[in-house]
């Protein structure tokens, strides 16, 4: 699990977050809500390990999350998928854009080795073209291994960006508004990824705006001029004016799920 203790991080009168204690459990959805400028994509960035300037404790696991944190054992715990695909795009080729990320930290690691220094390389790369193709795979992108990552869609270049994390094998995916730039289509394709990820053991922290994707989650935290609520979907959508009291607005897919009593995404597509 993620446990934040005495947790304070923030910029001058804007905090996250301050003197909080905080558990997400692993293997579970996990969905950060709040209005713009609450934090989310703070604390998003604290969890990758990419915003370390907070006071208090953060542990990933047994992984105490600080500045001297190995950054290899750091990206095969925590991955990170932001907003705009674009942004982490490096390459012409949609497999190097994989590769990448494990010739980087030098994954992946193997045990008996050949001895000869051409064997041997040989061996890793076969390795890592092996994983190459099981993200690919599991994101439904494997036609596109030789592709230009740039002429790919929206959808699919999202779809990249999760291989990307994935191929690091870590034990928990942070999201930054991962849905919110793509069509109605695309986000189904990546909350169908996203479920598949909460099956095999993955935690998911997904930060949003789009209230709508409260009803993939198994627990909900509300930002709130630095303070966290924590509720579940069903209670929030028993009162929606859970959202109100914290200045969210609930959305028309939130409301329906009230009327028809329904509380996660699967049932309401199964009812409407």
């Amino acid at each position: 699990m993620i446990r934040l203790k005495q947790f304070s991080c923030g910029y001058p009168n804007s905090p996250v977050l301050a003197q909080t204690d905080l558990t997400i459990a692993a293997g579970k959805i996990t969905v950060v809500i709040g209005r713009n400028g609450s934090g989310k994509s703070t604390l998003a960035q604290v969890l990758a390990g990419l915003k370390l300037d907070f006071s208090g404790e953060v542990w990933l696991d047994e992984l105490h999350l600080k500045r001297s944190t190995p950054m290899r054992e750091l990206r095969q715990k925590v991955g990170l998928v932001l907003q705009n695909p674009d942004h982490q795009i490096l390459f012409g080729r949609v497999q190097d854009e994989i590769s990448f990320a494990l010739q980087n930290l030098a994954l992946p690691e193997i045990t008996d080795l050949p001895k000869d220094k051409r064997a041997r390389q040989s061996a890793i790369q076969a390795k890592r073209q092996e994983i190459v193709l099981e993200v690919l795979t599991q994101v439904g992108l494997a036609d596109k291994i030789n592709a230009n990552p740039r002429e790919l869609s929206g959808g699919q270049k999202q779809r990249l960006a999760l291989a990307s994390a994935l191929a690091l094998h870590p034990e928990y995916l942070i999201l930054d508004e991962v849905a919110s730039m793509l069509d109605l289509p695309s986000r189904r394709s990546v909350y169908r990824i996203i479920e598949k990820l909460k099956q095999q053991g993955i935690g998911v922290v997904m930060m949003t705006n789009l209230l709508d994707e409260i009803l993939l989650a198994d627990t909900v935290l509300i930002l709130d001029n630095g303070k966290v609520t924590i509720v579940t979907p069903a209670e929030i959508i028993r009162n929606l004016d859970i959202l109100t009291q914290h200045g969210l607005e609930a959305p028309l897919l939130l409301q329906v799920a009230k009327k028809i009593n329904v509380e996660s995404l699967r049932d309401l597509q199964d009812k409407l």
